[in-house]
């Protein structure tokens, strides 16, 4: 993704300090060593000295965004998060936690209301970028975050290791290659930083109460729920006897209570921006006319995954994507409906975000919770839907969690 080499530029330090090369990331061996919180603190001091350094000022927001997951994930193994679970945000590579702490419902949403948090300062770091040469030289594969929080990065804590639970591209990766992050990979960031914004929007936008009491045990060994029998049981892989009970259980609490509407207004915003971010991504990934450590591959260039490439039918659908999908967000477009005939009737997924009510999941599967959003008009069509998964190989989810 580099136009052009750049000449290596060692920063001037004033008194003491470290060097930095323009194309090497900064202090990178804190972060091989699981010192994210560390080496954050020394390249926000670098940026202080250089101000107008956008290299410097990429690498502090990608640290950042490092520890914010990992305060997540150090509030989730201490709270005695099972290594076992699925659910997204909380796949993470660690034993189970013997010496867990408990936590309640309003202590696991302040864990959200904490990364949005997290994720706003990465994108204010961010943004004020101007400069259209960004390169750095890096190896996010063995990086390294203190998910346990014993003060170490270990082995299993590495960005490829943690990643393998997302990503089947990493699963057969022994050593990560090294990445030359450039000006695509500054807006493929702060996509991503509104998108998981968007997803914690929306969870703090409901009152999940309910679901947790009867089923957060099953996901944190530490969880107060409102049952004393609950807190009693010793929870075991015990899925087809207890443990799916517990299941159909949570998913017959999930109607959830509308405790803050602004929340979801907020997440249909985050979600525009993730889109236009997107684009300027792919803007600046078409202008490239090199092949070096690339991030995010364009047609015809080398990612980091062994036999993942894009076509250019690929790179043309994820355009059409991102048009369906403002044109959704903004009403101009219809969600198709699942019940029923008839082939104008359809969701406007703007008022579910912008007029939003109580939300029951088992009644949205059934069609009617959907009921205060039909409207009649242009739909988007399933066949696009159909296409756009034909093009990407039948992963097309695959690929939007990799690009956003």
């Amino acid at each position: 993704m580099f136009a052009r080499s750049l000449v290596a530029m060692f920063a001037t330090c004033f008194l003491v300090g470290p060097s930095f090369s323009q194309t090497n990331f900064p202090s990178e061996g804190l972060l091989l060593e699981g010192k994210v919180e560390q080496c954050e603190s020394e390249i926000a001091k670098l940026l202080d000295r250089e101000p107008e350094n956008d290299h410097v000022r990429f690498a502090l927001g990608i640290t950042r965004f490092l520890g914010s997951i990992e305060t997540m994930g150090q509030s989730f193994h201490t709270w005695g998060l099972r290594s076992n679970n699925t659910l997204p945000f909380m796949r993470m590579p660690v034993e189970d936690n013997p010496g867990y702490e408990h936590v309640t419902y309003e202590l696991f949403r302040e864990t959200f209301s904490q990364l949005k948090a997290d994720l706003a300062e990465v994108e204010q770091t961010l943004a004020p970028i101007k400069a259209n040469d960004i390169e750095l030289r890096a190896h996010p594969f063995e990086y390294r975050i203190d998910i346990n929080d014993d003060g170490e990065g270990q082995r299993n804590e590495t960005l490829k290791v943690v990643g393998r639970r997302y990503f089947r591209g990493l699963r057969n990766m022994d050593t990560g290659p090294v990445v030359y992050f450039d000006n695509a990979d500054v807006h493929w960031l702060r996509g991503y930083c509104h998108l998981l914004s968007a997803m914690c929007d929306f969870v703090l936008a409901y009152d999940q109460q309910p679901t947790w009491d009867v089923a957060a045990r099953r996901v944190f060994r530490g969880a107060v729920v409102d049952e004393d029998f609950l807190m009693e049981e010793e929870i075991k892989n015990d899925f087809w006897s207890r443990g799916l009970v517990d299941y159909i259980a949570a998913i017959h609490q999930s109607d959830m209570k509308l405790v803050d509407a602004d929340k979801l207004k907020s997440a249909r915003q985050h979600l525009l921006g993730t889109i236009k971010q997107s684009r300027t991504m792919w803007d600046e990934i078409e202008k490239e006319t090199d092949n070096k450590g690339e991030w995010l591959p364009g047609v015809g260039q080398t990612g980091p995954f062994p036999g993942v490439t894009f076509t250019r039918e690929m790179v043309t659908a994820w355009g059409e994507f991102l048009d369906e999908g403002e044109k959704i967000l903004n009403g101009e477009l219809l969600l198709p409906f699942w019940r029923g005939k008839k082939k104008t009737r359809g969701v406007n997924f703007k008022r579910f975000f912008t007029q939003p009510e109580d939300f029951d999941l088992v009644l949205w599967v059934h069609g009617s919770g959907a009921k205060p959003f039909l409207e009649e008009g242009k739909v988007s069509s399933p066949a696009t839907w159909t296409r756009f998964q034909r093009v990407f190989r039948g992963d097309f989810i695959g690929f939007a969690m990799w690009v956003n």
